[in-house]
């Protein structure tokens, strides 16, 4: 998959890959629910459109502004796309078809660097809360895993802790939650980072605060310096 666009790269945290893939139906998706174009503020509507417009390789292309908010899946000729599609951010995922995964969800049998990406409106540093707390709930993506964000964030002391919870597997087998410990939110970025653990498995996540005024978050769990899961989710 090819982005047009990454509206705001946050370096070493978040960044886009392309990958390989080409479409098996329609790009004009008819969608029963309302897109997730129709929340998002009119000076920002173009942007958004960029950023979530995907070329595939033949060509066609994926408007996931026309989709719903939440989790969305799409067929293409080598498998398909799973996505996370949020006001003001995407992460999508290529999915091939002979894909095996471990216990954990992981791919043992591909190699999905370049068929990840992020990408998002991130919000001013200067328009987060100055103070008190807040709750974001949403959900998390991996290749072969879905479950359930809450992520709790301290604007007073920019901490932030937090829960990847009710995983599981794509048979439905359910695997164990992904604490997120000693979050700390960057002083002069609108970014965040701590420790992540599930098992005896100690990690990192990643993220970033994205809307106008940090509305949304989205981020990833990495693990072995690949990511894991990706999440987004909404301010409460």
């Amino acid at each position: 998959m090819k982005k047009t666009l990454l509206v705001i790269s946050l370096g070493l945290v978040l960044t886009a890959c392309g990958s390989g893939g080409s479409s098996s139906q329609s790009n004009n998706m008819e969608m029963t629910k309302t897109k997730s174009i129709d929340f998002v503020v009119d000076d920002l509507k173009q942007q958004v459109i960029e950023m979530k417009t995907i070329e595939l390789d033949d060509g066609s292309v994926l408007e996931l502004a026309n989709m719903p908010v939440g989790f969305n899946e799409v067929k293409v000729k080598e498998g398909k796309v799973k996505i996370l599609n949020g006001v003001y951010y995407i992460f999508d995922t290529l999915i091939p078809n002979n894909l095996k995964y471990d216990e954990y969800g992981q791919a043992i049998n591909v190699n999905l660097e370049g068929k990840q990406e992020f990408g998002a409106i991130f919000t001013d540093i200067n328009n987060l809360p100055k103070s008190g707390t807040v709750t974001y709930k949403g959900e998390s993506l991996g290749v072969a895993t879905r479950g359930k964000l809450q992520l709790d964030v301290n604007f007073s002391d920019k901490t932030l802790t937090g829960k990847i919870y009710d995983r599981h597997l794509e048979s439905g087998k359910p695997i164990a939650d992904i604490n997120l410990t000693n979050g700390r939110i960057s002083s002069k970025n609108p970014i965040f980072y701590g420790d992540a653990s599930y098992l005896d498995v100690k990690s990192k996540f990643d993220g970033a605060f994205v809307g106008p005024k940090g509305e949304e978050v989205i981020g990833h769990v990495t693990k072995d310096g690949a990511v894991y899961v990706g999440f987004g989710g909404k301010r409460q």
